[in-house]
């Protein structure tokens, strides 16, 4: 029986330059089309400020941390923190990642790579691998805010692991970088980070970065699978969006999608991403997504309604996809539960039955309904 490939990770060499056109459209239809360009968010006012406060916070009590995100004393995996002190897509912008090789693994796993001759040598095959963007929620201690030796999300991923409900699989936690222009300013961004311009922006270029730089990076020499099936990526929020548009212009790589609270509102154009959908050929993509009741309504737009706006696009499109809502707001409880259960599903077909977890069905002709929450 011929072993299943590894998948091919070329690194991109010298300076990248995106390829653009020149369209003339009328100036007034140019201002509407660009109104967040001119007139970037400051988010500064205190009605922005509270209502998000508000939304981050509202439902906590619903949805604590999952107990995987803990120590269950499942066998450990191996842990390698990874820097990049500069790109060649976001030149003079550093990124951290972080490795989780899981256990059956974690024998081959050095420091600075794989020893892959090893493990084929005792009969190791192609794994699966997970990405999840927003590094930074994840690579920090939530209660010393110092850097996490073995973040929570590696003892997820051992506990899943051991209890059968995923198959052994790699994942790579990927930060966005640093420093940035921090824009659109939302309170809590402005001057410091990248994470707008790499994960809201419309385009090929960060799922290019990612691809082409972080990963090979990162996972070079790694037995990860060449079968987009068996591979999936993951994000919240703004980061959600850079999940959905990384498996979109890439699908050859990536056939899941694991998302909450995603950003498919006018924050550089993502509202127009539901129509995308609907009018571009079918891709070979699989969704998990949730929605919370109480997600943000601000400068951007609706969240929740933007997130109700793609699953009915998905649905129309015929899609294979999951949507539920969670009665909370923008939530990291209810996240990490949604990555819990997105996991599953994506890499072993489990349907969830998560406390909280209100699914959304549709009729034949579209409609649709919440229903009642598990």
């Amino acid at each position: 029986m011929q072993k299943e490939k590894y998948l091919q990770l070329t690194a991109a060499e010298g300076p990248q330059e995106e390829k653009k056109i020149t369209v003339t459209i009328p100036e007034s239809i140019y201002h509407l089309y660009n109104a967040v360009y001119e007139q970037p968010a400051t988010g500064s006012s205190p009605s922005f400020l509270e209502q998000a406060g508000w939304s981050v916070t509202v439902g906590n009590a619903n949805y604590p941390m999952p107990e995987s995100c803990t120590d269950q004393g499942a066998p450990r995996g191996k842990a390698i923190p990874g820097h990049m002190a500069d790109s060649l897509y976001y030149p003079g912008v550093a990124h951290d990642y972080l490795v989780y090789v899981p256990s059956a693994l974690a024998d081959y796993a050095k420091d600075c790579g794989f020893d892959t001759e090893a493990y084929e040598k005792d009969g190791g095959e192609a794994v699966p691998l997970a990405v999840v963007l927003d590094g930074q929620h994840h690579l920090f201690d939530r209660k010393t805010g110092e850097k996490a030796e073995y973040p929570d999300l590696c003892f997820m991923f051992d506990n899943l692991i051991a209890a059968g409900k995923i198959p052994p699989t790699i994942l790579l936690i990927a930060a966005y970088g640093e420093p940035g222009p921090g824009q659109p300013i939302n309170g809590f961004t402005e001057g410091v980070v990248n994470r707008s311009f790499e994960y809201d922006r419309l385009g090929s270029w960060f799922s290019d970065f990612l691809l082409k730089e972080m990963m090979p990076a990162a996972l070079s020499g790694f037995p990860v699978s060449a079968d987009p099936a068996k591979n999936v990526i993951c994000g919240m929020s703004t980061a959600g969006t850079g999940a959905f548009q990384t498996a979109w212009y890439h699908p050859d790589v990536f056939g899941s999608v694991v998302m909450a609270f995603p950003g498919f509102v006018n924050i550089r154009g993502g509202h127009i991403l539901p129509s995308v959908v609907r009018v571009e050929d079918r891709r070979p993509v699989r969704i998990f997504q949730v929605t919370g009741k109480y997600d943000l309504n601000n400068y951007f737009g609706n969240w929740h309604i933007g997130s109700l706006d793609m699953g009915l696009a998905l649905h129309y499109k015929e899609y294979d996809h999951r949507l539920y809502v969670t009665e909370s707001g923008h939530d990291f409880g209810a996240y990490h539960l949604t990555l819990q259960e997105g996991l599953c599903w994506a890499l072993c077909g489990t349907e969830t039955a998560a406390h909280g977890f209100a699914p959304v069905t549709f009729d034949p002709k579209g409609m649709f309904r919440i229903e009642e929450s598990y």
